[in-house]
This record gives structure tokens, sequence and C-alpha cells, in this order.
């Protein structure tokens, strides 16, 4: 079994062994949604994502940004 998505320009595809493990689609499919949560935040292609507003804005003033891409950030810098 194979399931894909197109995120960040490329082809995401996760790949299942035909019934193993059981609850293998499940996992597949949240695989999937993370990845499209970290293109809302993280996308340079969407003009709606976290990471592009802060691109836009910040030379004009200091910017609040979520949990979540403060976190990338600092992994990032890391």
């Amino acid at each position: 079994m194979e399931l894909g998505r197109w995120l960040m320009a490329c082809q995401f595809e996760v790949f299942l062994n035909a019934g193993r493990p059981p609850h293998g689609p499940e996992a597949a499919v949240e695989a999937l949604d993370i990845v499209e949560r970290l293109e809302h935040l993280l996308s340079i292609y969407q003009s709606d994502s976290e990471l592009n507003r802060i691109n836009r804005t910040a030379a004009q003033a200091p910017q609040i940004v979520s949990r979540d891409l403060a976190e990338m950030l600092t992994i990032a810098l890391q």
C-alpha cells in the first residue's frame, strides 16, 4: 500500500507492507498530516505560512510566533 501527498514542493510517500501492521494506514495518514502541519509553519511556497508571514513583516516590527515555530527555529539554530 502506498499513501502520498504533494507538500513543500515535494512528493511525500509512505509505503506499507500489506496487512502489517494493522494500524499502518492510520499511522501513515498521521505522518503525512504532521508534514502538512510543518508545511503550514515553514513553507516559503505558501503565502499564508507562518514563516512566510514573518519574512514579509519582521523588518517592520517584532513578530509574535507560535510555540511550534519557535521550537523549530531553535532546533535549526542548534
